[in-house]
């Protein structure tokens, strides 16, 4: 917040000089250097104000991962895969981890509804989505997402190859897609075909050999765009 206070200072500063001088005594090239620095400095503010935004909405989030307080599903299965016979792990307070790595994303389970908190990262690690409470926020134009009660998924924009799946069935939530922290180490999920087996491929320093959304072909869900097929799936 520091940061906005220095620049909101300098805009009124710009402002104040703006006004108290005489307009008219500056040049041509002065006027539009005068305009030029305050549209900048407006650009930056902007920007500055969406950043601290994105970091406040990720901090809010890792804060529920510690959130250990009594859900209606503290202890939900999830499975690696869209199949019954798939892989599963249990959360604890809703919490997903595997082994060491994560936490990965808190779910719980009320009113007929999949409750979902997460940090989505690209391959580079960086935040290209934040779920807060089944609320999508989007910083990335490169993806698309839609969901119903039960069911997420983030897509690549143009070619639609999924790059994230969460399904909600029978009392266990079925994942599939790219898991990856601030570092883009973690695992890709896909791989459905029955009697050979989940693939879960981990995704460490060496990132050349690592999938990408079109490698690990996991069939879409729902239609798109969202306008116009908010939660209907094909």
């Amino acid at each position: 917040m520091k940061s906005l206070e220095i620049i909101f200072s300098l805009i009124a500063a710009i402002l104040t000089a703006f006004v108290s001088y005489k307009w008219k005594n500056i040049d041509i090239l002065g006027k539009i250097t005068l305009i030029a620095v305050i549209i900048a400095t407006i650009f930056i503010a902007i920007n500055s104000f969406r950043q601290t935004k994105k970091e406040a909405l990720i901090e809010r989030v890792n804060a529920k991962f510690g959130d250990i307080k009594t859900s209606s599903s503290p202890r939900m299965q999830i499975k690696l895969g869209d199949k019954e016979w798939a892989a599963g792990f249990v959360t604890v307070s809703g919490v997903f981890r595997i082994g060491n790595y994560g936490p990965w994303f808190k779910l719980g389970y009320e009113n007929n509804t999949l409750l979902i908190n997460f940090i989505i990262r690209d391959l580079n690690g960086k935040v290209i989505a934040v779920i807060e409470d089944n609320v999508w926020t989007i910083f990335d134009n490169n993806y698309e997402y839609n969901n119903d009660d039960t069911t997420f998924e983030m897509v690549t924009k143009g070619e639609r190859k999924v790059f994230f799946q969460i399904k909600y069935r029978k009392g266990e939530a079925y994942l599939t897609g790219f898991l990856l922290d601030e570092k883009a180490n973690g695992f890709a999920i896909y791989g459905m075909e029955k009697g050979k087996g989940t693939k879960v491929k981990p995704i460490g320093e060496n990132k050349q050999n690592a999938p990408t959304p079109t490698d690990l072909n996991i069939p879409r869900i729902f239609k798109y765009p969202r306008g116009k097929y908010l939660g209907v799936k094909l």
